[in-house]
Formats: C-alpha cells, sequence, structure tokens
C-alpha cells in the first residue's frame, strides 16, 4: 500500500519508520553487523531509546548520499535510456511491520529502484557482481512491501573528494544538470535483483521474530536466526568468500599452533624430567603430575567362550587391565608472554 504525502526525510516519514521495520533495516533485523550498528540498537530505537551509535563519518557519507541520490538517478537514466520516478513510501498489505520507501520506479519496466554512493574503497565488496549481503536484503525487503519482483541496485563509485565537491556545488545552488554531466565519466553499476520467494519467506520470518520482540519488548539474541533448512543454497558474495577463507585459514593456523604447543610442551617436560620444574627469570615453570587410572577390565573368558574355546582352554582369572596414560601438565608465571 502506498502512503500519499510522504517524502523521505520528513518528520512524517521518520514517525512512520518508528513503527515499521524499513528496508535499509532488515539486515539489522536479521542480526548483520554493519556501520557500527547491531540488531540491539534497532530494537532499542524501535521501542524508544534513541542511542546514536553511529559515527560522525559514518553519518557524514550516510547525509552526502542522500544529497546526492537526484544526481545519481539522472546519471542512471542517461545509462539505461529510461525514466525514473519517485518511488514514495510504501506499507505492507501482508506483514504490517514492514515498510518501505524505495528511490524510485521504473513504471515501464516494472522495476524499483535502489541508489548507494561509495567511496572507491567499497568497489571489492561488490565483485563478482553480489552486492553485500546487507544491501541485497534492503532491495529484497523492498518488493516484498511493495509487491515488485525486480530492483536495480545502482552504486556510484568515486572518489570522496569529487562526491564532497558535489555536493558542495549542489548545497550552492548550482545547477544539478551541469553537476551530472561533470560526473559523467565516474564508475556507475547497476545489479539487477530479482525476487527469489525461499529468500524472502527466510527474511519476512526473521523481521516476524524481531517485531515481536519489539512488540514484547525482550531483548532479541543477537545472532541470526537459524534459515529454514532447505535443499537449495544460498550464492556465495564476495564479501561471504573472503570471510570463509579467512575462517579456513584461521582454523588451519590454530590446528598448526595447536600441534607447536604439544611438541614444545613435550620438550619442556622432558627437559624436567623427575625435577620439580624450572627456575626462569620470569618465574617457576612447574608441572603437576597425574598418575594412570583403571579405566576398564576386560573379561577374556567371555571373549574365548564366543570365539569357540573350551573351559579347559581358559585361566578364570585371566584378565587384562587398561589404563589411562599418566600425564604431566604445565603451570608457566604470569607475564612469560607479556
Amino acid at each position: 500500500m502506498r502512503v500519499d504525502g510522504i517524502e523521505q526525510g520528513t518528520y512524517e516519514w521518520h514517525t512512520l519508520r518508528k513503527t515499521h521495520i524499513g528496508a535499509s533495516e532488515a539486515g539489522w533485523a536479521c542480526g548483520l553487523d554493519f556501520y557500527g550498528k547491531n540488531k540491539i540498537d534497532l530494537y532499542n530505537k524501535k521501542i524508544g531509546l534513541e542511542v546514536e551509535t553511529l559515527t560522525e563519518d559514518s553519518i557524514r557519507r550516510m547525509e552526502r548520499g542522500t544529497k546526492l541520490e537526484p544526481v545519481v538517478i539522472k546519471l542512471v537514466e542517461q545509462k539505461l535510456g529510461l525514466s525514473i520516478q519517485p518511488g514514495g513510501y510504501f506499507i505492507s498489505d501482508d506483514y504490517d511491520f514492514m515498510s518501505a520507501s524505495p528511490d524510485g520506479i521504473i513504471e515501464s519496466e516494472n522495476c524499483l529502484v535502489q541508489i548507494k554512493t561509495h567511496s572507491e574503497f567499497m568497489r571489492g565488496h561488490y565483485a563478482g557482481n553480489n552486492p553485500p549481503t546487507y544491501e541485497y536484503l534492503q532491495c529484497l525487503h523492498e518488493m516484498i512491501v511493495t509487491g515488485y519482483t525486480k530492483n536495480k541496485l545502482c552504486v556510484l563509485f568515486a572518489p570522496d573528494d569529487l562526491m564532497d565537491i558535489a555536493v558542495n556545488l549542489l548545497d550552492s545552488g548550482v545547477d544539478i544538470n551541469f553537476i551530472v554531466g561533470a560526473m559523467s565519466g565516474v564508475d556507475l553499476q547497476i545489479y539487477d535483483i530479482d525476487y527469489c520467494d525461499v529468500a524472502a519467506q527466510n527474511l519476512i520470518k526473521q523481521e516476524r521474530d524481531f517485531w515481536q520482540c519489539v512488540c514484547d519488548e525482550s531483548l532479541p539474541e543477537l545472532c541470526m536466526v537459524e534459515p529454514p533448512k532447505t535443499n537449495s543454497y544460498v550464492p556465495c558474495t564476495y564479501d561471504m568468500q573472503k570471510k570463509i577463507i579467512d575462517f579456513a585459514l584461521t582454523k588451519k593456523q590454530i590446528a598448526g599452533l595447536q600441534k607447536r604447543e604439544k611438541e614444545l610442551s613435550n620438550e619442556i617436560k622432558l627437559y624436567i624430567g623427575d625435577h620439580k620444574g624450572i627456575d626462569t627469570e620470569w618465574g617457576k615453570i612447574s608441572h603437576s603430575y597425574t598418575a594412570g587410572k583403571v579405566e576398564e577390565k576386560i573379561n577374556w573368558e567371555a571373549i574365548a567362550k564366543k570365539l569357540g574355546a573350551t573351559d579347559a582352554d581358559i585361566d578364570a582369572n585371566t584378565e587384562i587391565v587398561v589404563t589411562r596414560k599418566s600425564y604431566k601438565t604445565l603451570s608457566m608465571p604470569k607475564g612469560i608472554d607479556s
């Protein structure tokens, strides 16, 4: 449902957003952490505890992006050869806790438009034609709310100083078409996001669970809700690929360190031998000794009979005692690793 007369950034817009989960908040509601904020910050905001956790730099970049939206929209229109109409404000007919205010709509294509402006250092987050997860969720959220099945994520990558100059020119009243012409050579990437029902249902569930916490004033779990168990696989974004590689390398490093720890521990224990420990400049390294204990008794008589042995072949008192190995635990002095 479109709500007429609501423009982004106005008092009415902010008031409505307090009573719904907006598209840009979808990632936070799912448990993602970006721009220095997370699900708990969003929860506090929705229950009326206005706690600003964004850094001054993040706020400046967001304000700059909002001011540059009209410029980027004109650049997108030139690149696509299509007209973009204002997006407006929508509240979902099916999920009353969800709202969205897309940056634009291409009516001829039945498609939403989402505008982003990023510094060049963010370019790596979009490698492989996959936008960051939180921006994908924002686009998906908008499609759920509005009923559209296509969304164009239009991202302008430009140096910070160039974008700052453009904003200063806009603030000075310079004609927007002049600024558009001056920025016509910058890198503008357009990512086509199609509606996916499996992902949409998962997002709806997570946002519904979050909103129930808001209604109950019950602090939500910080981690992401477990997704439904399906036979499908989610695509791997560039950002997630980096995390997976980092995870694998970390596990390999941990395994190597654990092996090295055991080797060094054995060498130190061997050096100590029968003594109490080692006297170092940091303090005394000592070890405690734990003797082996009876762990299990094996009844060889029963085993032998199962294998066909007769009583004459069996010594009824025969058994083997299995014990745990004796071990020494090192106690290191404080400050040795500082």
